[in-house]
Order: C-alpha cells, then sequence, then structure tokens
C-alpha cells in the first residue's frame, strides 16, 4: 500500500524540475516537514511522507522505538519493512513526476533522517542528494559491499544540545559516510533536536546551490 502524503508540484519548466522527498520523525506525521518544504525552492517537488506505523501516543513512526534501564530500544524488523515500503515509494514518485534519480534528494529529520540514511546505503542508484538532520546509524540498515556511490552530495545538521539523540551520533553518521568513501557537509548549530531558522536556511541555500551546480 502506498504511503500516505503530501505534495506540493515544481513550478520549474517540464524536464527541469527536482524532487525532494521528506521524511518526518517519531510521532509526527506528513504535515510537520511539507510545512518546512514549502520554504524551499519551488523548483523541487515538494514530497512529504507518513510513516507507516501508528505511534502509541499520536502520529507515527518508521520503527518502534522506546528506551528501559539498558536505554534506546528499536525494532530494527520494523525500520527493514519501512526502509521496503520506502524504496517503493521514491520510485513510485519518480516515475510519476518523471524525475531521473539525480535529481531526487532524500532529506528526514531524527528517525526520518535515519530512513533517509537507510535509503542512500541500500539503494544508492535512487537517489542524487540527501540532507539528514539530527539523525542516527542503525547498524541493521547499514549494507555491506553495496555499490555505492560516494560522490552524492549529503548535508549532515546536528544540534549540539540534542538531549534525543546526542551530538555524537551525528558525528557517528559523519564518520561511517567517511569511511564508505563519501565527503559529507557536515554542520553542528546551537540548537536541541529541532529544525531552527539558521539550519532551514542552510538547508535552502544548499538545495538551490546544488541546483545551479
Amino acid at each position: 500500500m502506498p504511503l500516505e502524503r503530501l505534495v506540493r508540484p515544481s513550478n520549474a519548466p517540464a524536464g527541469e524540475s527536482w524532487l525532494l522527498v521528506l521524511l518526518h520523525g517519531l510521532g509526527s506525521d506528513e504535515r510537520d516537514m511539507f510545512s518546512l518544504g514549502s520554504q524551499l525552492d519551488d523548483r523541487f517537488t515538494i514530497a512529504s511522507l507518513r510513516a507507516p506505523i501508528p505511534y502509541e501516543i499520536g502520529g507515527y513512526a518508521w520503527f518502534g522505538l522506546g528506551w528501559d534501564e539498558r536505554g534506546m530500544r528499536y525494532d530494527a524488523g520494523q525500520a527493514q519493512e519501512s526502509l521496503s515500503k520506502l524504496r517503493a515509494e521514491v520510485a513510485s514518485l519518480r516515475s510519476e513526476f518523471e524525475v531521473i534519480s539525480e535529481r531526487v534528494v532524500i532529506g528526514g529529520f531524527s528517525q526520518g533522517a535515519i530512513m533517509s540514511l537507510a535509503l542512500l546505503l541500500n539503494d544508492p542508484a535512487s537517489v542524487g542528494g540527501a540532507v539528514l538532520m539530527s539523525g542516527a546509524v542503525l547498524p541493521e540498515l547499514t549494507p555491506g559491499g553495496t555499490d555505492l556511490r560516494p560522490e552524492t552530495p549529503i548535508l549532515i545538521q546536528h544540534g549540539l544540545y540534542d538531549e534525543v539523540l546526542p551530538v555524537q551520533l551525528g558525528r557517528g553518521v559523519r564518520d561511517l559516510l567517511q569511511a564508505l568513501g563519501y565527503a559529507p557537509d557536515y554542520r553542528e548549530y546551537p540548537m536541541a533536536h529541532e529544525v531552527s531558522f539558521q539550519s532551514l536556511a542552510d538547508i535552502r541555500g544548499w538545495l538551490s546551490e546544488g541546483i545551479r551546480g
């Protein structure tokens, strides 16, 4: 079953549009990231997706998550299932809006960033860029021996005062990608687990520069 989504069409001429696929964090929905997408370059078709799993206290999740005496626990099986659905949805969007994979950017916040990284590493031919906001690495979604595309541009953002996913996890995303041969643009901000005015401005500039480049 297709994922629920909100879409803002591109204003670019036919054949010149880009596609930005946005993924929300835990307990949110497609409206959250769509509100950010409306502030971005209008040459992008913005597709904000809803995660497939209803979250027990409201909103939706890409995978189950909880805490116990051992720390944070997550459902890796659900994450794998969500990744399969995400791969299918991105392929469908590319076809529907007639956008080549080199003009597709995947972007997400928190759990959405985790899933964006997973798509980038598990299906590298499906996207041409990634924006990873306040995310982390799920080892179960980190493949080995995949035909990676280390030339893919990647922007990583993380808050220095993030108490949900501490900044060390963002640095871990950077370190993993560098070890795999990528050259991500990594930026830290004086913020908590959030998207700030400055981080959003940087995303806007990074995306527009990528189009011009």
